[in-house]
C-alpha cells in the first residue's frame, strides 16, 4: 500500500510529501521541517560515529530475539499445563499420542521459524529504517502502520501475503530467506468481530454506516465487513477475499475505489439473484437499512442456506428464461396482428379511395369477374367500404340476379349498416323476380325492409326519391353558423333589415335564452315581427342604456357582439393560400407522407460519389415486397416473408422503376420517385378550364379526380378528417354538386350577384356563363355562412383587349416594371415615321396618350436619344383609365406587334380577355384572406390567382363543366 506512491525513483521509497501535505496541517508541516533539520544533523552525527550505529542495531536485535525467546517460552508453560489438565482425561490410544507429539514437534519447528523470520525481519526494517531516514522522516510510523494491518489481518511475519505486502509497500526491500507459503486459516479484519464457531450473518457482525457495492459510497470499514459476510456465506473464495481485502486496506483514501473490489460486487449481485432470487440485481447493498443487508442477516441465513438456494436457482432461472420467451412471442403475435390490422386498414382505405367511374368498374369489376358468384364474394367489403361501387356495380351489370347472390352472403349485421340508398336499389333489384320466384326471396326482402324500417306494407319502390339528403339542413345551417363565430348574413329587426330566415332564428334563440319573450314565427319560422323588435330593442337598452335602442342589429356591429362576442371576425388560422396556383401546386407537392422509415434497395451513391446506405428494415422491405407483388412483379419469398432485400430483389425494383420511366437504379429512397410510385401516390396541380364556345372548354379535370385534389389540399393544410372545417368543405362541395341541396341550404339568401352588362360583354369579349354560374353560386354559399355580407359585385368583368392593354401599360409605367423596354420602345415610337409622335404627344396604335413631347431628350437632329421617365410617369398618374387603383396588377390585352407597343412581348396575355376572370367587391368579405373562403371556391371551381395583392381577383379552376352549366351558359349565349 505504499509501494504506489513510487513513481519517480526506483532506488528510494516513493515520495511522501503531497500525502503529507494533505494530512497535515500547517503547523504539523512546520513541526516536520524542524524535524527534518534535527534528523540532518543526526546524520552527521551517525556518519562522524558509525559504532554508535552498530551499536544501537545490535541492541534493537537483542531486544527482539530476547521477546521471542519470551513468546516461546509463554508458548512452552501453556503447552505444559495442557498436558497436565488432558492427564485427567480417559487415555487415548497410542496414535492420538504420537498425533498429539507431532503437533507439538511442528509447532516447535514453527515456532523457531517464527522466530528467525521475526529476527530477519526486525533486522531488514532496522536497515531499511537507517538507510531513509533522514530523507523520509515519518518511515518509522510507516512501519508501525504496516504492523497494525497485518497483525489485523492475520498476516504473520514471513507468510506469503506479508512478504507480498511488505515488498509492495516499500519500494527497495526484498526478503532474502525463506517464504511460509501456507496462508492463515482465518483472517480477521478490521473492525470486525470474528465468530469463528459458525457461518451465520448477524446484525453484530455486518455494521455498516454507508452503501457498499456498485456505484455505492464504499468506505474502507464498510466493504471489509461485507466481503467477510460473502465469505461466511460462502459467496466469496478465500482467494478473492484474500486478494480484495489487501486491495482495501492498502487504499489510501477513506472509500475505496469499485475497480478494487469487481469479486465483492458479483458476490453482492450473486446473492440478489441467485440466492434471493430477485428478478434484478445491482450488485449494491444500499445502507445499513437496505432490504440486501436486511435479508442477509435475516435468521437462517448461512452457507447451507445459501447452498440449497444456489441449487433451486437454475430450475427458476429457466423458468423465468421460459416465461420470457412467452411475452416475447406475445410481443411479436401482438405486433404481427398490428401489423396484419394496419395492412388491412391501407386496404380498406384503397377500396374506399376507388372511384366508382365508369371505366374503373368496366376494367375492375365486371370484365375482370365474369363468374357472377366471384363477383358477389368481391362485392361484399365494398357494401360497407364504398357502396358507391356496388350501386354502379349493379346498373351496369344487366344480369340482375348478381343482386340476389350479394344479398344471400350478407349477414344482418352487415345488411343494417348499409347506407339506405343501396338497401333501396337492391331491394329494387328484387321487385323483378316477384311474381315469379316470390316465395324463393321472401326471406331477404323481409331482412331488407328491416334495415329499411318501412312504414307501409313491403311494397317495392321502384323509384329513388325525388331527392333526400344525407343530412338535416337545419343541422347544417347551424354548423355554418357555428363554424363562422355566429356571423350575421345580414341585418336584422326593423328598418326594412334583410331579416334573413336563419338569421331571425339565430338572433331570436339567442334572445329567448337570456330571457326575452319572443314568438313562435321568430323562433321556428324565422320571421320578424314586432314581439322580434321589442326583444331587440330590451337587449339594446339593458345593454347600452335607454337612449341607445334602434331595434335593429346589423352585421360586425355592438348588438351582435353583444350576443355572440365572436360574431363580426373569423380566423382559420390555415396558412394563405389565395396568391395564385403555384402556391397551391406547391402545398400539394408537400402532401405526400411515406410509409417507409428508410431507404429500401440498393445503396445510392450522391453526384460527389459519397454513397448513401440503404437501411433495408425489415418492415419496409416487406411493404415494397408485396407492393411490388401488388404491381404484377415476381418478388422473391424471403423478401416477402422475411423482409431480406438480396440482389433478385433489386433486380425487381429495377424492373418496376424501367416500367414507370424512373432511372433504374434499384435504390428506393424515402419520399422519393418510386416510394410515390409503389404508394400509388398522384401528384395533384391546380389548372385553369379554356373557353372553346359557350358550352366547350378544354383542359377540364373530372369531377371525381378534382374533388381528390381539393381533398389533398386540405389534408396538406392540416384540416383533420372529423374537425368543423372538414364538415363545412364537405357541406360546400355537396352544395357545388347537388343543385337541389344548394337549393334548399340557400333558400333564404337574398343577396344579389350584380353584373353589370359592360362586364359581361365588351367589344366582342364576353365573360364566361360557367364562370358566372359558378361564382353565383359560391357568393350565395358564402352568404348563407355568414363569410361575407351583401351583395357580390363585378368591378371588373370581361376586357376588351383595347382596355387590358391601356391597364397593362399604366401598371408597367406606375410600377416601372420592364422600365428600359418601355422608355426604349417610347424613343423608338418618337422617332418612327409611322406616326406615333401626334403633335405634342406620342400615341400608341390604339390612341393612348403615354408621353408628352416635352419628357424627351433630343440631339442636334431633333432625334429622341432619351427620355424623362419620371415625368412620364408623372403624366401617366393623371391619366384615367376607367379603374382607381392604377397601380394594380395588370396582364396584356395584345400578343402582335405594333399593338402591345410601348410594352415588351407579353408571354400570355390578361384572363379578363377570355372571359376567364372577374373582381368582385372584396370589403365584404369577413376576412378576405382566410384560406377557407379560398377552399369553399375551390369547391365550387374557381380560384382566386392573382398576386398577394389581389384578393378581389378568381378565375375559373380546372373543374369539369356539368350538365346543368353547360345548360345556364347556353342560356347566357356565352
Amino acid at each position: 500500500m505504499y509501494a504506489d506512491k513510487e513513481e519517480k525513483s526506483s532506488n528510494t521509497l516513493s515520495t511522501k510529501d503531497q500525502d503529507t501535505e494533505e494530512r497535515y496541517s500547517e503547523e504539523k508541516k512546520e513541526a516536520i521541517r524542524k524535524d527534518a533539520e534535527r534528523m540532518d544533523k543526526m546524520r552527521a552525527y551517525d556518519l562522524a560515529h558509525p559504532e554508535e550505529n552498530e551499536r544501537i542495531a545490535k541492541e534493537l536485535l537483542d531486544q527482539q530475539i530476547k521477546r521471542q525467546e519470551e513468546i516461546a517460552q509463554q508458548e512452552a508453560q501453556k503447552a505444559e499445563a495442557k498436558r497436565a489438565e488432558e492427564a485427567s482425561y480417559p487415555k487415548r490410544t497410542p496414535e492420538e499420542y504420537r498425533a498429539e507429539a507431532r503437533a507439538r514437534e511442528k509447532a516447535i519447528i514453527q515456532s523457531q521459524v517464527n522466530a528467525v523470520q521475526s529476527t530477519y525481519y526486525y533486522k531488514l526494517q532496522k536497515d531499511y529504517i537507517a538507510k531513509v531516514r533522514l530523507q523520509y522522516p515519518e518511515i518509522k510510523q510507516y512501519f508501525s502502520d504496516f504492523d497494525h494491518n497485518m497483525r489485523m489481518q492475520g498476516f504473520k511475519i514471513g507468510h506469503k501475503p506479508f512478504v507480498q505486502a511488505l515488498e509492495k509497500g516499500f519500494a527497495g526491500i526484498k526478503w532474502g530467506i525463506m517464504i511460509h507459503e501456507e496462508e492463515p486459516a482465518s483472517a480477521p479484519t478490521q473492525g470486525v468481530l470474528v465468530e469463528t464457531s459458525t457461518n451465520q450473518v448477524t446484525p453484530t457482525n455486518t455494521q455498516i454506516t454507508a452503501g457498499v457495492g456498485a456505484h455505492a459510497k464504499n468506505l474502507k470499514a464498510d466493504v471489509l465487513v461485507i466481503q467477510r459476510a460473502l465469505l461466511r456465506l460462502g459467496l466469496l473464495s478465500e482467494s478473492d477475499f484474500a486478494n480484495e481485502t489487501t486491495a482495501v486496506n492498502n487504499t489510501p483514501t477513506p472509500s475505496v475505489e469499485q475497480e478494487k473490489i469487481q469479486q465483492t460486487i458479483a458476490a453482492i449481485r450473486r446473492f440478489q439473484e441467485e440466492v434471493l432470487h430477485w428478478n434484478k440485481s445491482d450488485g449494491n447493498i444500499a445502507g445499513p437499512d437496505s432490504k440486501t443487508l436486511l435479508k442477509m442477516r435475516s435468521e437462517g441465513m448461512d452457507c447451507d442456506h445459501v447452498q440449497k438456494k444456489l441449487a433451486e436457482y437454475p430450475a427458476i432461472k429457466a423458468k423465468r428464461a421460459a416465461a420470457a420467451k412467452a411475452e416475447e412471442q406475445q410481443k411479436k403475435a401482438t405486433e404481427a396482428a398490428r401489423q396484419r390490422a394496419e395492412e388491412e386498414a391501407d386496404r380498406i382505405k384503397c377500396i374506399q379511395a376507388e372511384p366508382a367511374t365508369d371505366e374503373h368498374i368496366e376494367k375492375n369489376f365486371i370484365t375482370q369477374y365474369e363468374d357472377l358468384d366471384a363477383l358477389a364474394a368481391v362485392l361484399v367489403e365494398y357494401v360497407i367500404h364504398n357502396p358507391s361501387i356496388v350501386q354502379k356495380v349493379l346498373q351496369k351489370n344487366d344480369n340482375e340476379e348478381l343482386a340476389v347472390k350479394l344479398l344471400n352472403l350478407l349477414t344482418d349485421a352487415q345488411i343494417a349498416s348499409t347506407h339506405k340508398e343501396l338497401l333501396q336499389t337492391l331491394l329494387n333489384s328484387l321487385t323483378h323476380w316477384y311474381d315469379e320466384i316470390y316465395n324463393e326471396f321472401k326471406t331477404e326482402k323481409a331482412r331488407l325492409y328491416k334495415a329499411l324500417d318501412p312504414k307501409k306494407s313491403p311494397t317495392p319502390i321502384t323509384q329513388p326519391p325525388e331527392y333526400e339528403t344525407t343530412t338535416d339542413i337545419s343541422a347544417d345551417k347551424r354548423l355554418l353558423k357555428k363554424t363562422f363565430n355566429h356571423n350575421l348574413s345580414g341585418s336584422v329587426g326593423a328598418n326594412n333589415a334583410d331579416n334573413y330566415k336563419d338569421d331571425v332564428k339565430m338572433v331570436a334563440r339567442k334572445l329567448k335564452e337570456k330571457g326575452y319573450e319572443l314568438s313562435n314565427d321568430n323562433l321556428q319560422n324565422g320571421l320578424s315581427d314586432k314581439k322580434l323588435i321589442t326583444a331587440i330593442e330590451d337587449f339594446q337598452k339593458d345593454q347600452f342604456g335607454k337612449n341607445k335602442s334602434d331595434g335593429i342589429i346589423s352585421p360586425g356591429k355592438g348588438t351582435i357582439k353583444a350576443l355572440f362576442p365572436e360574431s363580426g371576425s373569423f380566423d382559420s388560422g390555415l396558412e394563405k393560400i389565395y396568391a395564385n396556383r403555384n402556391k397551391l401546386n406547391t402545398i400539394l407537392a408537400k402532401g405526400f407522407t411515406s410509409k417507409l422509415t428508410g431507404d429500401v434497395g440498393a445503396d445510392y451513391t450522391n453526384k460527389d460519389k459519397s454513397v448513401n446506405k440503404a437501411e433495408n428494415n425489415k418492415a419496409d422491405v416487406i411493404r415494397v415486397a408485396k407492393a411490388l407483388q401488388a404491381s404484377k412483379h415476381n418478388v422473391p419469398e424471403d423478401s416477402l416473408i422475411k423482409g431480406i432485400s438480396s440482389k433478385e430483389f433489386i433486380d425487381v425494383i429495377k424492373a418496376f422503376q424501367t416500367s414507370k420511366g424512373i432511372g433504374a437504379d434499384g435504390n428506393i429512397t424515402i419520399g422519393g420517385k418510386t416510394d410515390k410510385e409503389l404508394s400509388n401516390y398522384k401528384q395533384y396541380t391546380f389548372g385553369m378550364i379554356e373557353k372553346i364556345s359557350a358550352t366547350e372548354y378544354s383542359n377540364e379535370t373530372s369531377a371525381e379526380e378534382y374533388y381528390k385534389k381539393t381533398q389533398a389540399l386540405e389534408e396538406a393544410l392540416g384540416i383533420k378528417e372529423d374537425s368543423d372545417y372538414a364538415k363545412v368543405l364537405q357541406l360546400a362541395e355537396k352544395a357545388a354538386r347537388e343543385t337541389k341541396y344548394f337549393d334548399k341550404l340557400t333558400a333564404d339568401v337574398s343577396a344579389q350577384f350584380i353584373l353589370p352588362s359592360e362586364e359581361a360583354n365588351a367589344d366582342g369579349a364576353q365573360l364566361s356563363g360557367v364562370f358566372q354560374s359558378r361564382m353565383e353560386r359560391f357568393h350565395k354559399f358564402l352568404v348563407m355562412a355568414g363569410l361575407y355580407q351583401g351583395d357580390m359585385k363585378v368591378n371588373d368583368g370581361v376586357r376588351s383587349p383595347k382596355r387590358a392593354h391601356g391597364f397593362a401599360v399604366q401598371y408597367y409605367i406606375l410600377t416601372g416594371k420592364s422600365a428600359a423596354t418601355v422608355k426604349a420602345n417610347l424613343i423608338m415610337m418618337y422617332n418612327s415615321e409611322d406616326g406615333y409622335l401626334v403633335g405634342d404627344f406620342v400615341e400608341d396604335h390604339h390612341g393612348h396618350k403615354w408621353a408628352k413631347k416635352s419628357h424627351f431628350i433630343l440631339d442636334a437632329n431633333n432625334e429622341a436619344v432619351g427620355i424623362h421617365y419620371d415625368k412620364v410617369q408623372a403624366y401617366v398618374k393623371t391619366l384615367s383609365m376607367g379603374r382607381d387603383n392604377k397601380a394594380d396588377t395588370a396582364a396584356q390585352g395584345y400578343k402582335e406587334e405594333p399593338l402591345f407597343w410601348p410594352l415588351p412581348k407579353p408571354d400570355r396575355l390578361s384572363i379578363h380577355v377570355s372571359g376567364g376572370a372577374m373582381d368582385i367587391n372584396r370589403h365584404n368579405f369577413i376576412n378576405q384572406k382566410d384560406a377557407m373562403v379560398d377552399l369553399i371556391a375551390h369547391k365550387f371551381g374557381v380560384v382566386r390567382a392573382g398576386s398577394w395583392g389581389e384578393t378581389w381577383h378568381f378565375e375559373l379552376s380546372d373543374l369539369a363543366v356539368s350538365g346543368e352549366e353547360a345548360d345556364y351558359a347556353k342560356n347566357k349565349k356565352r
